[in-house]
């Protein structure tokens, strides 16, 4: 993975399956031109995905839904995470305003991105509470286990031991597996092309959005909807 600055680094990903390549572009999307993607372009009627992922917060019955496609070794996808994502869950999905959906979309290009979706996908088995430790130490630990493939010490400084052991032992159930490998089918069937890529439910439509949406363009235009 090459960087070149926040507003700058492409990356060729190449996808588990198919023969397709596509970039990664670490971009913000400003609040003028986030306003021209959604109210300008053409939207169509919300339909919930399916398979759902895995809810980060919220509930299907909050207003406004927000499903994003990632993996955890995207630099992108940490930033997205870290400094919007987060801050999304305290502020709405808490209140159950928005629902966060999380989709795992591995490529081959970042090698230990598997074992973590299969750790991610254990964790949400145990409570919401674990699901988001284990991502908070797998994001905020990304430069580190991308390197020397240590996730399980990444991930067992974060958790109680008893709590860890279970992890471990969830995460060698053979039906994650095949979660994993329907995330990546969603992906293409919708037509991805990058990560981070969200899609946002509100009000009997939707909107697809590539890239970084920085916590102020997404809380305006969050609070634009529920006022």
């Amino acid at each position: 993975m090459q960087e070149t600055g926040l507003n700058g680094f492409k990356e060729h990903l190449k996808p588990r399956n198919a023969g397709v390549n596509m970039q990664l572009k670490m971009k913000w999307i400003t609040l003028p031109l986030l306003i021209l993607f959604l109210f300008p372009m053409q939207v169509w009627a919300s339909a919930q995905m399916e398979p759902p992922g895995i809810i980060l917060g919220g509930s299907l019955d909050s207003p406004i839904r927000i499903e994003i496609f990632s993996n955890f070794g995207c630099s992108a996808c940490r930033e997205y995470y870290l400094r919007t994502i987060k801050k999304i869950l305290k502020e709405y999905a808490s209140a159950d305003k928005v629902c966060i959906i999380y989709h795992d979309f591995p490529f081959k290009s970042h090698k230990y991105d598997r074992e973590a979706a299969r750790y991610v996908e254990a964790a949400s088995r145990i409570s919401r509470e674990t699901l988001l430790q284990v991502m908070d130490a797998l994001y905020k630990d990304q430069a580190t286990w991308s390197e020397n493939g240590k996730l399980k010490e990444t991930i067992a400084k974060a958790l109680p031991k008893n709590v860890f052991e279970e992890l471990m032992q969830l995460s060698e159930d053979p039906e994650i597996d095949p979660l994993i490998d329907a995330q990546y089918e969603l992906a293409i069937e919708n037509k991805l092309e990058s990560t981070p890529t969200s899609f946002i439910f509100y009000t009997g439509k939707q909107q697809k959005i590539e890239g970084l949406l920085t916590y102020i363009v997404l809380k305006t235009f969050i609070d634009k909807i529920l006022n």
